[in-house]
């Protein structure tokens, strides 16, 4: 695991080693094991190495024979050993045992496309002397990040936007991506909340000239493809198979290996799994006024008879270190990125790696939410006048109505009742707060057509499930896990997001991924003998942290202030903000989650805009 920074000049000029440095330093936190840097000319490639394999040999940038192709990778690639035998039948020569110069060689003989379908967790930045191209790729699933920017002079990438920042200086903050944290919690897609710097998508690759010219091209689609002839034996049993494979493989490592422990199906069964192979220590944390996962997962602990290092946090604990977590986070909030950030900080004490249950959900069919289109089904089917007229007597009754909510729902269609699960703010809202034209984000309908329209052939279930595997696992659940850990130097490995386990999660259908009264059934049953009986049935808990209580209390006075005194406050409307604070701090309205996201916001601007001081230091 390590940090990438890497440099294009378009201008006439090379780039220098200052700035190499520069840009490859500011990522320290990500690897503190060591740095190295290739530098030709007008191109620069760095890297801040987290040493887990070859920890002595393993030092990057790799280069080929010829000099004329250099690579640098943050990430793991779980086949490597195999790989790497089957390349050196072709000819090629490593000079080291680390699975990321297999993809240098892969790159050799087989070209881009090959590497962007390696098992593992990667972005990966490569300068071709030959073709004089700068290239970069991600996995498949967005594991793990590669950001960009290029102001004509230059095109600067890097796996964090501290790294290019140190390089740019600062940059304008994107109103239209902030406007789209209000309303999903995160900036999804491509925007990342400054002017003119973009993520690249998920399975994609950039290619950028001298010329100046930037192309971005998909090499990795990640679409379901459900199999409804198939039967439910043979998936459960397929299922079990691929997860022994990639646990198997995400085991692979030179310094110990840990594992994230929750008190669900999804963290145990990795570790029991786990388990089979070699002794491990679990971690978990426990969140004050929420429901005891810490307890929970103690319980699973030892049931599996595993080592298990837990850490209780109160409010203090989520407030008082917000400032220094949300400098690595970002915009993203998500309450539980930093109870995250705490159990990162707690695992990276004692080990370097851990396992962790991201991913299940989204492949599996493990949100609530994926079992309305059933329950929704006889309101659905009926004529879409009546369904109107529903939805319009609905409205009238009070919002304390028995059935109003699943009469608004279910006469609503998948896709506004959706919307309205996964936004924190409705439009008109939303445009209330932000009056400023600049401010206008697409609409979430409009931000998620494109998942929708490339899921309209399959069913209600299977259309959220791509909605979530494109925007909520990229730009929430996989970002946090990366900035979390990594802000540790703790590297987080997600054994269900691998390739042989979604070769089997993608061809369940609807009917098996919900059956028997429950969420994620096939995967429940390909588990079932590995562990407690009391997880396996246990209701999804999620991760917890309180914040809607705590923000009407002493925690949440000063808000309004701080907001609309920070860098962003101009663009807010003051009454707006003061009176949707007031509300949530009276009892008024349930805004906790929108109040939580306006401090967020609040405290990432200050955070950046102190960051972007010549006399601050770089980090995070």
């Amino acid at each position: 695991m390590c940090g990438i920074f890497a440099t294009l000049r378009r201008d006439g000029r090379d780039i220098t080693a200052e700035e190499l440095e520069r840009g490859t330093s500011a990522l320290e936190h990500r690897g503190p094991d060591g740095i190295g840097t290739f530098r030709e000319g007008p191109v620069g490639l760095g890297m801040q190495r987290l040493a887990i394999v070859d920890v002595e040999g393993g030092d990057q940038p790799f280069i080929s024979d010829d000099g004329q192709v250099a690579l640098v990778g943050n990430g793991e690639l779980y086949e490597s050993v195999a790989m790497r035998a089957w390349l050196e039948r072709r000819g090629a020569r490593f000079r080291s045992h680390s699975d990321i110069e297999v993809a240098l060689h892969l790159y050799l003989y087989d070209g881009i496309e090959a590497v962007a379908r390696l098992r593992g967790m990667f972005g990966l930045a490569i300068w071709d002397g030959r073709r004089r191209e700068l290239l970069a790729v991600r996995d498949r699933f967005g594991i793990k990040p590669i950001l960009w920017h290029d102001d004509g002079k230059a095109l600067h990438l890097g796996s964090e936007n501290v790294a290019i920042r140190a390089v740019t200086g600062p940059l304008e903050f994107d109103r239209a991506a902030l406007g789209q944290v209000l309303t999903f919690g995160y900036v999804p897609g491509s925007a990342t909340g400054f002017e003119g710097l973009h993520e690249l998508p998920p399975g994609h690759v950039l290619r950028a000239g001298l010329d100046g010219s930037v192309r971005i091209d998909q090499l990795v689609e990640t679409a379901f493809d459900p199999d409804e002839l198939a039967d439910a034996p043979t998936l459960i049993r397929e299922t079990r198979q691929a997860l022994d494979s990639s646990v198997s493989h995400h085991l692979l490592s030179d310094v110990p290996v840990g594992s994230f422990l929750s008190s669900g199906i999804d963290s145990t069964a990795l570790v029991a799994l786990a388990r089979k192979h070699d002794n491990l220590v679990t971690f978990s944390v426990g969140v004050e006024g929420a429901v005891d996962e810490a307890a929970l997962a103690a319980e699973s602990a030892r049931a599996l008879g595993v080592e298990h290092r837990f850490r209780q946090l109160g409010p203090s604990d989520i407030f008082d270190v917000l400032p220094d977590a949300i400098r690595h986070l970002g915009p993203l909030a998500d309450p539980s990125a930093v109870a995250l950030y705490h159990l990162s900080a707690l695992a990276a004490e004692h080990v370097k790696v851990v396992l962790s249950g991201e991913g299940a959900d989204e492949l599996f069919g493990g949100y609530r939410i994926y079992r309305q289109p059933g329950t929704s089904r006889p309101v659905e089917v009926l004529p879409a006048g009546v369904r109107r007229r529903i939805h319009a007597a609905a409205l009238q009754q009070p919002r304390e109505r028995r059935g109003r909510g699943y009469a608004l729902r279910a006469s609503s269609g998948v896709e506004a009742w959706y919307r309205g699960n996964v936004t924190i703010t409705s439009d008109e809202l939303r445009a209330a707060l932000l009056p400023d034209a600049g401010w206008k984000a697409p609409r979430p309908r409009d931000t998620l057509k494109a998942s929708w329209d490339r899921s309209r052939h399959l069913d209600d279930v299977t259309r959220m499930q791509t909605v979530d595997l494109d925007a909520w696992l990229p730009g929430d659940i996989l970002a946090k896990a990366d900035r979390a850990s990594m802000a540790h130097s703790l590297e987080v490995r997600v054994p269900f997001l691998d390739e042989e386990v979604w070769s089997v999660a993608r061809r369940i259908p609807a009917r098996l991924r919900l059956a028997k009264g429950t969420t994620k059934y096939v995967l429940r049953r390909s588990v079932a003998d590995l562990i407690p009986e009391q997880v396996t049935n246990r209701r999804k808990l999620g991760f917890p942290v309180p914040v809607t209580g705590w923000l009407r209390g002493e925690r949440g006075a000063g808000i309004e202030s701080r907001l609309l005194e920070g860098p962003l406050g101009s663009m807010f409307d003051p009454a707006v903000v003061r009176r949707v604070v007031a509300d949530h701090r009276e009892g008024r309205a349930e805004h906790g989650r929108l109040v939580w996201t306006l401090l967020v916001l609040a405290v990432w601007a200050e955070e950046m805009t102190a960051q972007d001081r010549p006399s601050a230091v770089v980090s995070g």
